[in-house]
């Protein structure tokens, strides 16, 4: 078993309304039973890709994808927009944003102590959203986990010993030094998801690092491939689009710790030829500086 991590590639676990946002289980403080009644004959099922601190929900009917609903934790404060409201659900303060027919939006966002819990709601395919929906949807989420909040329940993951979440997403990408290769040379870092992601931004893409909770160990549709001593796993390589994964160890619930990597380019038309080729890389470059199999 490999250590935990020291010094700093070591994350330093925040402490607000929820705890440590990244070791909350979101999913499991909403639970299925508070969506079960939106919308005529649709059906919630937690996604089978999970990116702490936060949880996603899609709503089906039968097969179909009705509308995708989300929760995710931000360190930031409340977004102005014209035609926000505020209300009180069980002692905490919720900002409540006009629906977005063009994207299916129906966003709400709960200002806790030292957390922005973000809900909202998407399209998972080309249908329209609708409203009522949407937003009967997020109006759920938002009640359930604004009463969890103010109890001080907010169950927690039941993660690995040590545990990916364990890293210091940008202190692990300096340690690697990926941004000594070409396609990221330069690039700017910038800390995400209290810390457990990272964004790096050169002049003409961006590249993520993200952990992810999975409940299959290869992504579907995805390709196994190795870079260095890892066995990794491709899912877009064309297009201006890179995503690779990296399966770690097991939750308590059976689901897999991942590390993933995507890049994206600006512009897709002038996508730099070895862009998919640097992120498998710089995958293998993290691994090896995070001490991951």
């Amino acid at each position: 078993m490999r250590p935990a991590p020291t010094g700093s590639a070591a994350r330093t676990r925040a402490s607000t309304a929820i705890g440590d946002p990244v070791t909350a289980d979101l999913c499991a403080a909403i639970g299925l039973d508070a969506l079960g009644g939106i919308g005529t004959g649709l059906t919630p099922t937690f996604d089978n890709r999970q990116d702490p601190p936060g949880c996603s929900v899609t709503l089906s009917a039968g097969q179909k994808p009705v509308v995708g609903l989300s929760v995710f934790a931000d360190a930031g404060v409340p977004r102005a927009a014209t035609g926000r409201t505020t209300r009180t659900e069980a002692g905490e303060t919720v900002y409540v944003y006009p629906f977005e027919a063009s994207t299916g939006r129906c966003e709400r966002e709960i200002d806790a102590r030292r957390v922005l819990l973000v809900v909202d709601s998407y399209q998972p395919g080309a249908a329209k959203v609708d409203r009522a929906t949407a937003c009967a949807g997020t109006d759920a989420m938002t009640a359930r986990l604004a009463d969890v909040v103010n109890s001080d329940n907010v169950p927690r993951l039941g993660l690995p010993s040590p545990t990916v979440s364990d890293l210091n997403a940008c202190a692990v990408v300096r340690r690697a030094g990926i941004t000594s290769l070409s396609d990221f040379a330069k690039g700017a870092l910038r800390s995400l998801s209290f810390g457990v992601g990272c964004q790096i931004r050169p002049a003409n893409v961006f590249l993520f690092v993200n952990f992810v909770l999975s409940s299959t160990r290869r992504p579907p549709g995805s390709t196994s491939t190795t870079v260095g001593t890892h066995t990794v796993y491709a899912v877009s390589t064309t297009g201006g689009f890179c995503s690779y994964f990296s399966a770690q160890g097991q939750t308590s619930d059976r689901r897999y710790e991942q590390i993933a990597l995507a890049a994206t380019a600006t512009d897709p038309n002038t996508a730099p030829a070895a862009l998919c080729e640097q992120t498998k890389v710089a995958l293998g470059r993290y691994l090896d500086a995070a001490g991951l199999r």
